[in-house]
Order: structure tokens, then C-alpha cells, then sequence
């Protein structure tokens, strides 16, 4: 039996993930030491696994291998998701991550199990793969911010990209017409293709979100105690998150900048004044 698109290009785009991998794996172990960082170190090789182990000749019987491939490439998928939630701290609709991703596994399971066509089985996986990456697309939408524009945007383009060829690839499979423009062969090459663009912006906007998050000081830690300088939140080690006032935002911001001195009340006035953040007036803060 020749082998598939699948087998062909699989260790070519196994290849492309080596870099960012290790990349984002020891800028996790670093000083750099991003939640997502960690989040996309192991995205990024599980989807790597898994195209290697469809590449590997005996590796598992048929079937076994195709649902392994395909579930170590839908976690890496869901990791990178929950990377891109780490970035921008977005929680909403959470949940629904881990429900799409059952649904993914649910299809390629029965999908492996009782269909015996390659092109068969990438019309149903491919559909579900377009669902997951337009509930994605959702997700990273809600999140675009104009100072990281640019880095945003890479992760919505792959997401947004692999929703679409993902649809076309399915739809040519089962409408199966002989025109070359339309045809299944064409677009099963074209995915993989693709791949290798939409991997390497997914990897870019995640890194680019990191630097970028690093560099602005949005996230400052005292004993895994965390204050968030987007959306105005303290979150303690067990988690909890507590939202704060501006008035109480300027205090803990000031006395965050210059942890673990200990700051006067008169420092504490000039830091909070020059910070502008918030309301608090210098009357009110001297008689704490």
C-alpha cells in the first residue's frame, strides 16, 4: 500500500516543530519563565510525537497509530489554546476547551476504528478540526489588544487559516470531483502545505505575546503572589483572584516596584503620585 499525504509529510512538518519546541522549552526553563511558555513547549511537541509516530514504519498496528497521531495532535492543539489564554489571561468559555477536544478524540476514535479509506477518514477528522479551529478563532478574537497587535494576529491567522483549509480539504474529500482546482489530492497536499506557514505564525505570535508581555511588565510576582496590570487583579498562590479598585491598584503597584524594601509612607506617596494610577489622592493615602 503507498503511503498517504499523511506519512509523506508528516516528518517534514515534525521537522518544522523541532525549532520552536526547543525554543520555547528553554525559554521556559530560563529565567524567562512563562506559564504559556511551558504551556507551548509541550503543544508544540506533542503535535511533533505525533506526526513522527504516523512516520515511524511498525511503530503500532494501523489503527492504534492513527489514533495516537492524531490525539497527541489535537493536545498539542489544546495546549496551544491554553497558551494563548495564559497570555492574555482570558478564562471565559473555558470549559467548552475540554468539550471540543472530547468531541475531537470521540470522532478520530470511532473514525479510525471503522472507516478503512484515508480519504474517508480525512473528510470526518477534517470536519471536526474546522469546528475546533473556528471555536479557537472565537476564543483568540475576544482577546486582540492594539499594543500587541501584530503578535495577536499570527495566532488568529493560523487558527483562522486551519479552520479554512481544514473545510476545504474535507469538502473536496467528500464531494471527491475530478476537476483539479477541486480535487482531494490537491487539497490534502495543500493542507500540509499550509501547515508549515500557519505552525510557524502560531509559534511566532505565541513567543512575540511572551517578549512582549515580559518587556511591558504587565505580570509582577511577589511569593507567587501575582498582580495583573491589564485587568486590575491580585491573585493569591492558591489562585484566588481578587479584583481591585484603582485606588488599591496604585498601592500594590507602588509597593510591588520596590519589593522586598520596605517602603515609608512618604515614599509610598511619591510612588503612587507618579504612577498616576487611579484615583487615590495624597490626602487619602496619608491617613492610612
Amino acid at each position: 500500500m503507498s503511503p498517504t499525504n499523511f506519512e509523506q509529510f508528516a516528518p517534514l512538518v515534525a521537522a518544522t516543530l523541532l525549532a520552536p519546541s526547543v525554543i520555547f522549552l528553554a525559554c521556559s526553563l530560563t529565567v524567562l519563565k512563562l506559564r504559556a511558555w511551558r504551556f507551548s513547549a509541550i503543544a508544540f511537541m506533542a503535535v511533533c510525537f505525533g506526526m513522527l509516530s504516523t512516520a515511524v514504519p511498525d511503530f503500532l498496528p494501523f489503527r492504534a497509530k492513527t489514533i495516537t497521531s492524531n490525539a497527541l495532535i489535537g493536545f498539542g492543539a489544546l495546549l496551544a489554546l491554553q497558551a494563548a489564554r495564559s497570555l492574555k489571561n482570558y478564562k471565559a468559555f473555558r470549559r467548552y476547551d475540554f468539550i471540543v477536544f472530547g468531541m475531537y478524540l470521540l470522532a478520530v476514535v470511532v473514525t479510525a476504528s471503522v472507516v478503512d479509506s484515508y480519504q474517508t477518514r480525512v473528510v470526518l477528522i477534517s470536519a471536526f478540526i474546522t469546528a475546533a479551529s473556528a471555536f479557537a478563532s472565537f476564543i483568540i478574537s475576544r482577546t486582540l489588544s492594539s499594543e500587541n497587535r501584530v503578535a495577536d494576529l499570527a495566532i488568529l491567522a493560523f487558527s483562522i487559516g486551519n479552520a479554512g483549509f481544514s473545510m476545504v480539504r474535507s469538502v473536496s474529500g467528500l464531494t471527491d470531483l475530478e476537476i483539479f482546482a477541486l480535487s482531494f489530492e490537491l487539497w490534502d497536499r495543500m493542507y500540509f502545505g499550509w501547515l508549515f506557514f500557519g505552525l510557524s505564525s502560531l509559534a511566532l505570535g505565541l513567543l512575540l505575546n511572551g517578549l512582549l508581555k515580559i518587556y511591558n511588565g504587565q505580570i509582577a510576582e511577589i511569593k507567587s503572589w501575582t498582580l495583573n496590570r491589564t485587568n486590575y487583579t491580585l491573585q493569591s498562590p492558591a489562585g484566588k483572584v481578587i479584583r481591585l479598585s484603582s485606588g488599591e491598584f496604585a498601592i500594590l503597584s507602588a509597593l510591588f516596584a520596590r519589593a522586598p524594601d520596605v517602603v515609608s509612607k512618604d515614599d509610598l506617596v511619591k510612588l503612587v503620585t507618579a504612577h498616576k494610577a487611579g484615583a487615590t489622592s495624597t490626602s487619602s493615602l496619608r491617613s492610612l
